[in-house]
């Protein structure tokens, strides 16, 4: 019979038996979720090919500094890659600065656990005529066509917009956000995936929130191109160097997304405008579309900017701060507040939200 020193002895090498591989499992397990959340620390790039626009895309990624990527990261998927890192391939030749605005966020407004998916439009140049039209044909909604009143211009927006190639939405809906799910390892929904885009960017990522609402869970767009163009105009872009609204495709765009509002229920949309340039022409149809937005339970921001225009400059300046009032319920939209520390100047009769 064993005596009691023995027993207390083996007990004792037991549990340190025992414990040391509890250490081990959990080393293990701690390892394994590293492996499934990778850390970024830097930009992240990749291609994808796609068969829905038959074209390559290269995707960037960048979080916050020393997040890990997980469900509870909140993802925002951003139309015009380069815009974010490459200023010479843009086409005012000014980049956003993503590092900056994702560093700013980090430190003074405590916004953790954000990541952006960057991808680059089809406008591989930043100045070309056909980069520039296939760009407008992928951003543009397509189920908004048939509400194109004149003739003319539904046919030309048929005709060259609405073709498989274009479709842009398809691409992130089928293609993109399966690719980032087996590659981040995440179920990316409503409650963690949001858009955002600048110009025609901010467009397609509105549509693409409404036209799948169990996806997306926020939008935002600075700029927002409401109006299109008027072909005419844009057929002598090259030697004019400027185009104008089309009222009809404004319209068109107006109404298609009427029909969206019961899917408003517990959306968040950021939308703002300057008053210079393309700018200035956004101001109708703003103010109709505020009201097609608005419901009781979602959450609305509505500003103008003054002296701004439709430029990186300005947008660069005001992302930091939609994304952070996107990611935090108790900053009203009114009371947005920038790096400096000021207020930035907006007009107050045009400012909505919650």
């Amino acid at each position: 019979m064993a005596s009691p020193l023995s027993k207390t002895l083996f007990s004792l090498a037991l549990l340190t038996v025992i414990t040391s591989a509890c250490a081990s499992c959990n080393d293990k397990r701690s390892q394994a979720n590293a492996i499934r959340s990778p850390k970024l620390s830097t930009v992240t790039s990749f291609q994808i090919r796609s068969e829905i626009l038959d074209d390559e895309r290269t995707i960037h990624v960048m979080s916050s500094p020393d997040v890990f990527l997980n469900d509870e990261t909140q993802f925002f998927i951003a139309q015009d890659g380069r815009l974010f890192f490459d200023e010479t391939t843009t086409f005012q030749g000014q980049s956003l600065e993503l590092s900056a605005i994702l560093k700013e966020l980090s430190t003074l407004r405590k916004t953790a656990n954000l990541a952006v998916v960057a991808v680059n439009s089809a406008n591989q140049s930043g100045q070309g005529f056909l980069d520039n039209t296939k760009r407008y044909a992928e951003y543009f909604p397509k189920n908004a066509i048939d509400f194109i009143d004149n003739p003319f211009e539904r046919l030309g927006y048929q005709l060259i917009v609405d073709r498989k190639k274009n479709n842009y939405s398809r691409f992130v809906v089928e293609e993109l956000i399966p690719t980032l799910e087996s590659e981040f390892q995440v179920d990316l929904n409503q409650s963690n995936l949001g858009i955002f885009g600048m110009s025609m960017g901010g467009l397609i990522g509105l549509s693409l929130m409404l036209e799948h609402p169990d996806i997306f869970g926020s939008s935002i767009g600075l700029s927002t191109h409401w109006t299109g163009i008027n072909f005419a105009d844009y057929l002598l872009l090259p030697v004019r160097g400027n185009i104008g609204p089309s009222d009809s495709t404004a319209q068109a765009l107006i109404t298609y997304f009427e029909q969206f509002k019961s899917q408003m229920s517990r959306k968040t949309v950021y939308v703002d405008y300057g008053d210079l340039g393309l700018d200035a022409y956004y101001e109708p149809y703003v103010m109709r579309l505020k009201k097609i937005l608005e419901t009781d339970d979602s959450r609305l921001c509505v500003l103008k900017f003054e002296n701004e225009g439709h430029e990186p400059q300005y947008w660069r300046k005001r992302l930091a701060s939609a994304l952070s009032w996107v990611q935090h319920r108790d900053i009203r939209c009114g009371g947005i507040f920038f790096g400096n520390g000021e207020s930035f100047p907006y007009t107050s009769s045009d400012v909505s939200g919650r």
